[in-house]
């Protein structure tokens, strides 16, 4: 018979050729972030002085840890053809998901 602690150390120790592959269904999304060095004021038009883009989703932050940890990693989201969609599927292929 096999006991749930028998499982966990058969997950930890699995060689990289018998790991198992980790698929998760879940959000995509482009962050857009902006910064500015001065405090905001509120009800008045503040102006940032940098801008960032950033791939973002829960599903997408989880796929890409769980790649991070060397386990294959795969994601079922959906995305638009457009450049925020281009620059989700450009880091996912870096973060090897």
């Amino acid at each position: 018979m096999t006991t749930r602690a028998d499982t966990v150390v058969d997950l930890i120790d699995f060689t990289p050729r018998e790991a198992p592959a980790v698929c998760v269904v879940g959000s995509l999304n482009a962050d857009l972030i902006a910064y500015e060095s001065a405090a905001a004021i509120p009800g008045a038009y503040n102006v940032g002085d940098r801008f960032e883009l950033g791939a973002g989703g829960k599903g997408l932050n989880v796929a890409m840890s769980i790649a991070a940890t060397g386990l294959p990693s795969y994601l079922v989201g959906r995305v638009g053809n457009d450049m925020f969609g281009h620059f989700i599927l450009r880091a996912l292929t870096s973060g090897r998901v």
